[in-house]
């Protein structure tokens, strides 16, 4: 049904799966009959990928601890948004409520910088998308949306990969302006080929 228009329906008490209604085709031109069920899958399906598939992604849920010293790898800072680093820099992790539009958000603080970085080092806040829900949007162009504020300007990645890890797409946001809260829209095609569908 993509691509088409509803036009002219009739309202009733009572819509059955079989019953039939006339869509216009893109052209403008033609019309063809579709049953109701049909209309009702695309109907879902639409809903199901309108729905933010980033759980916590208010960061409002921290069911271990508001703040961890010098968390250690693979520690979850928040419910479903996990920390993962290689390398001596050290972060104090927490949750925390900004106090000029009361939205939650995930803060690190870097209390011991890594002098000496190497090509293997980083720090990642890692956040899965579970199978059931990737079902729904697998090969679909989704948006990821966040806003971020930092005290450096510069370039920073974020990394799109399947569970197989033979599948990724890393794609650059730049923070332009220091202590300072930026949306930030990042696009992505959910492409599978080639990858371990996990």
């Amino acid at each position: 049904m993509a691509n088409k228009e509803i036009n002219d329906f009739t309202v009733q008490s009572t819509i059955n799966n079989t019953d039939e209604f006339l869509l216009q085709e893109t052209s403008g031109s033609t019309y063809k009959k579709t049953l109701f069920s049909t209309i009702k899958n695309q109907i879902d399906t639409d809903t199901r990928l309108l729905q933010n598939y980033i759980l916590n992604g208010d960061c409002k849920v921290a069911q271990e601890w508001t703040t961890k010293s010098a968390i250690s790898n693979n520690d979850y800072i928040i419910d479903t948004f996990r920390y993962e680093k290689a390398g001596t820099a050290v972060h104090t992790a927490s949750q925390e409520v900004d106090s000029s539009t009361g939205t939650y958000n995930i803060k690190l603080d870097c209390t011991t910088a890594d002098t000496s970085i190497t090509s293997a080092d980083h720090t990642i806040i890692n956040h899965i998308i579970e199978g059931y829900d990737y079902a729904n949007i697998k090969g679909k162009t989704m948006t990821l949306s966040f806003d971020v504020r930092a005290t450096k300007t510069g370039t920073n990645c974020i990394t799109f990969k399947n569970n197989g890890l033979d599948r990724s797409y890393i794609v650059e946001y730049t923070v332009d302006v220091t202590n300072t809260w930026e949306t930030k829209n990042i696009e992505v095609t959910l492409d599978q080929t080639g990858g371990t569908e996990e």
